[in-house]
């Protein structure tokens, strides 16, 4: 039995794909900071991060340091000030292609007006998801 679960619990392993990528943080107050996860040819940037409407929208450029192609996704999580997540974007992951050297920015708008700062996730996308 033991054995059985064992190579079943390797089997799964085998199968599960490195999702991690890179986030970027816009706190309260703070230059937006670049975290590391798994690491992407991928430059990050925060272009902007103002108050419309009373709702934060925040811009980011992001460029492919690559001559080839990279397509990844991103998604934007919002939270509150004590730090408590108030919502991911509504949106599902949304994929982008860069093409080599390109840059193109990636905008969104905070669900409610309490939100402060943000995080922007971007991974990878494996090539047998697509």
């Amino acid at each position: 039995m033991k054995k059985s679960v064992l190579v079943l619990a390797l089997l799964l392993g085998a199968c599960s794909s490195d999702t991690t990528g890179l986030w970027m943080t816009g706190y309260a107050g703070e230059a937006a900071k670049v975290e590391p996860g798994h690491p992407l040819d991928l430059g990050v940037a925060e272009r902007s991060r103002l108050r419309q409407n009373d709702l934060l929208t925040v811009t980011v450029e992001l460029t492919n340091t690559l001559k080839k192609d990279q397509t990844v996704q991103w998604q934007f999580s919002w939270f509150d000030g004590q730090g408590q997540a108030m919502a991911v974007d509504g949106q599902p992951w949304q994929p982008i292609t860069l093409h080599g050297h390109q840059s193109r920015t990636v905008t969104a708008t905070a669900p409610n007006p309490s939100v402060v700062s943000y995080r922007l996730a971007v991974r990878e996308v494996l090539k047998e998801s697509y």
